[in-house]
């Protein structure tokens, strides 16, 4: 069996279409699993059943996979679309194909690393359209043409090795001694168990180990299906949640959780609260933050501080009367990024304003037409110095500015 230069084009082809999927978006995952694109692999090489019993093997080493800081430590994508068609062509046992997976995963996590550094020069000429309004550009530059970047950057090289490296390769292959090949193939069997034992530290809370023998004794002694297992799984799983809910609720999962009130009756309650130890080492952690998340809330009837009763009605009226249209941890400021001088400010248990401006990197999320004031404000008052929003937000901002 070898890899004719059309199937090499394909693989390439869709290695690349699926690196360009941007994350966190609605199929991202699927596309950087090993199983999902052994089906496109089998389905091109014609082996639909050989491709899957190889990807299978693949994907238990990267179960426990996941991206901390959108930092990934290795590309199950690309292990898959030189892995699979090479151990099929070549004919290596699915232990010695999960061996070679390994190394080609950490190349291509070098890769995106080589591209993110590329990204640079895009990113730049992106921001250029963005000060000048030019939508269009912005996203050309940004999105497209990083995209097509990226899309190259794996197609070509797994194309090119996919034709002209599997007949080398197979020579390489027949000429290399027996111990190490036994060797690969100890350590690609030893590589799955890795990947069960990060997923079982994932989910290793002692609420849910019960869950987890059971599953697996039930699989191992009654024989039952693994589909028959799922679904029984998920019906569980549904109760569970149904008779828990509430104890998950108001339950402090990180001890890094401040155990007071957001909103005090006073000044003086206020400063009790802040002389309590509990409360006090939280807000030195969250002081001494090299990164803070937040979102940019609207001062409207229909934001979260309203709809959870963190602002009475009478106090909402007297911070818009005052010229209040947006918060940040509650604190509410104006269109102009002044803090607004109302008692309400003054009784919040939380890190203060001055603070928070000298967390290095402060990054405000917020979008939609109704938030447009708000997300001005906090950028005018200099507390967001990374802003994530969307196209309308951006263009009322831009043209604001102007």
């Amino acid at each position: 069996m070898t890899i004719s230069l059309m199937q090499a084009i394909l693989l390439g082809l869709f290695c690349g279409i699926a690196k360009c999927c941007i994350p966190y978006t609605t199929g991202a995952f699927m596309f950087n699993t090993v199983i999902f694109n052994a089906v496109i692999i089998g389905a091109v090489m014609g082996d639909m059943t050989q491709a899957m019993i190889i990807g299978a093997s693949l994907q238990l080493i990267y179960l426990g996979v996941i991206s901390a800081g959108g930092n990934q430590p290795t590309d199950p994508c690309l292990a898959s679309y030189v892995a699979i068609p090479v151990a099929m062509v070549s004919g290596l046992n699915t232990t010695a194909a999960v061996a070679l997976a390994v190394p080609v995963g950490l190349l291509g996590a070098q890769l995106m690393n080589l591209d993110y550094l590329l990204n640079g020069f895009f990113a730049q000429r992106g921001d250029t359209f963005a000060e000048k309004g030019d939508a269009a550009g912005m996203t050309r530059w940004s999105v497209i043409y990083c995209g097509i970047i990226r899309a190259l950057m794996f197609a070509v090289p797994v194309a090119t090795a996919l034709y002209f490296g599997s007949g080398a390769l197979q020579g390489i292959l027949d000429d290399i001694p027996k111990f190490v090949t036994n060797g690969l193939s100890a350590m690609g069997a030893c590589l799955p168990a890795v990947g069960f034992a990060i997923i079982a530290n994932l989910i290793s809370k002692p609420r849910y180990m019960p869950f987890f023998f059971a599953g697996f004794f039930l699989i191992q002694y009654t024989k039952i299906g693994t589909i028959p297992l799922l679904l029984a799984g998920l019906f569980l799983t549904f109760l569970y949640i149904t008779f828990t809910i509430k104890d998950y609720k108001g339950e402090a999962e990180d001890e890094d959780e401040i155990m007071a009130p957001l909103v005090v009756a006073d000044e003086q309650a206020k400063q009790k609260f802040m002389e309590e130890e509990s409360v006090r080492n939280v807000i030195e952690i969250a002081e001494g933050a090299d990164v803070a998340v937040f979102g940019i809330g609207a001062l409207d009837y229909n934001s979260t501080i309203m709809n959870t009763d963190i602002i009475p009605p009478g106090e909402y009226d007297r911070l818009k009367d005052k010229g209040g249209v947006g918060e940040i941890l509650c604190h509410v400021f104006d269109i102009e990024g002044n803090l607004i001088e109302d008692s309400f400010n003054k009784r919040l248990v939380s890190i203060s304003f001055e603070n928070l401006k000298k967390i290095p990197i402060r990054v405000g999320v917020a979008y939609g037409k109704e938030k447009r004031q708000a997300i001005l404000g906090a950028l005018r008052a200099g507390i967001v110095n990374v802003l994530i929003t969307d196209m309308q937000a951006a263009e009322y901002l831009i043209a604001v500015e102007q």
